[in-house]
């Protein structure tokens, strides 16, 4: 865990970093990972456009990677590891579970690779893309929206548990 008076990595490295990175990377969000809750968090009596400002200083500087509007992680130079996919997947499209083939293969059910990540949602389907791989997420029509599936933690201990199918029992809309 990061303590406020350790030296940020940037100052290790004698690379100068941005208010915003170091903010965040001092909270040492799970894999790096944030959303633009966290941003209106640390900066409450910031005007809207000066944390747009911020953020946009740390995107150029290349200290922070968006993955989706609103999500975005700290560059590798910043973090312990990367994050793991499902982790991703919770944070780009929510409400939102990892099914169909990515929890038939997490549960080794299923001998194929799976190239995507593939989540049941109760809001509209769609794609996404980014450094940590394709995202497919499909509206289910189910009520209530968990049912059938559980929270469990996924390889690591510092990674937030992830909700992954255990069996599909809904409709696909």
């Amino acid at each position: 865990m990061c303590s406020s008076r350790l030296p940020s990595p940037g100052r290790l490295t004698g690379h100068t970093m941005q208010t915003l990175s170091e903010r965040v990377w001092r909270l040492h969000p799970p894999a790096g990972l944030f959303d633009k809750t966290v941003i209106d968090g640390l900066f409450q009596k910031v005007t809207v456009g000066a944390r747009k400002a911020l953020l946009n200083k740390a995107l150029r500087h290349e200290e922070v990677i968006r993955l989706a509007p609103g999500v975005y992680c700290l560059t590798r130079e910043f973090r312990d590891r990367d994050p793991h996919p499902f982790a991703v997947a919770a944070m780009i499209h929510g409400p939102s579970y990892v099914t169909m083939e990515s929890a038939l293969a997490f549960h080794q059910m299923i001998p194929e690779a799976v190239h995507q990540v593939v989540s049941g949602t109760s809001v509209r389907s769609r794609e996404s893309r980014n450094e940590y791989g394709r995202f497919k997420y499909h509206r289910i029509l189910c009520n209530p929206f968990l049912a059938g599936v559980q929270s469990i933690k996924v390889q690591e201990p510092k990674v937030p548990e992830s909700v992954i199918a255990t069996a599909d029992s809904c409709n696909f809309g």
